[in-house]
Order: C-alpha cells, then structure tokens, then sequence
C-alpha cells in the first residue's frame, strides 16, 4: 500500500517527523523557499522521505536518492526562483544540464538545501548554478531553463499555488 503522504498533490505532511517532505511521486522536490533575492538567487529546503517508491529499486537495502533527483531540486529551485521573481510571467522548463557532479550520498530522511543562482538570464532562458547540501555539499551543477508561456490558467494557477505555498513557509 502506498505512503498516506504520498496521496493527493503539492507537498505532505510526513507522519514520522512532523515537517513537510518533499513529494517525489508528484516531482515536487522543493518543501520551501528559505530566502529569496529576486532575480539574483534563492535558498530552498527540501526534506527527503523516509519511504517512497524510488528507493524500492535504487538501491535495495541501500536507499539513496538518485543523482538525477537532485540536480531536478535544484533546477526546481531555480525555477521557483525565476517565478517568484516575475510574478509568474512564464512557466521554466528544464532544458539543458551543461555540468553535474555529485560529492556524496543522499539517503532518505535527509534534510537538504538547495542555494541557487542566476548565471544569466535572457527573454527565452536563464542559465542557472547551484549547490545542493546538507552538512557538506552533495552534488553542484549548472543547467538551463526555457521560459515558455503557460499553456493555459489551470496550469498557471496550480503552479502559482504550489510555488506560493512554499514561499509562505518563509514568512
């Protein structure tokens, strides 16, 4: 049977420690906004689950989050970074990781940070770097986001709400 916090969308509670847990089944990796400096950077904290089904295979007996998972954190961040800082202007894709490297290991239950920053920004694209850590940095990269038009409101809106959520956690 699927984790109670893991039903439904935007981020859960997680049972076990009373905080917010990232949501891997709904790719929100991003619990909350920590300190933004619009258009510059921002500080994000996710909280990793103690269960969740990406664990099951990678790997069995030795869960550790997937190096994919935490580059998407931290382009997540930048994402939410360009969003807040454009009130919402377009929605940021994912398009390009120019360099990834990874300095240890992530296991669940994990709480992380991800500090982020804009290298460059253009009318169609922001080249963003940043660092995920907990005690010690964990994995660095630097990667690339289209900025597109919202396809439509409900999109806009359920984005709007989810990244607003987690920027109200830093009030």
């Amino acid at each position: 049977a699927q984790d109670e916090r893991f039903r439904g969308g935007g981020i859960s509670s997680c049972p076990r420690c009373a905080c917010q847990c990232m949501n891997i089944e709904k790719n929100l990796l991003i619990d909350r906004v920590d300190a933004i400096e619009p258009w510059v950077s921002i500080q994000c904290s996710s909280q990793v689950p103690e269960h969740a089904s990406v664990f099951d295979g990678h790997f069995p007996g030795y869960p550790i989050l997937p190096g994919v998972l935490m580059v998407e954190t931290m382009a997540q961040a930048g994402g939410f970074l360009y969003m807040l800082s454009s009130d919402f202007a377009k929605m940021a894709f994912l398009i390009n990781i120019k360099q990834a490297k990874f300095n240890g290991f992530v296991m669940p239950g994990d709480r992380l940070q991800a500090d982020v920053r804009i290298v460059h920004r253009a009318e169609s694209y922001l080249v963003c770097e940043g660092t995920l850590r907990q005690a010690e940095v964990v994995a660095r990269a630097q990667w690339m986001l289209r900025l597109m038009p919202f396809d439509n409101d409900v999109l806009r809106q359920a984005v709007q709400r989810t990244v607003l959520g987690c920027h109200e956690r830093l009030r």
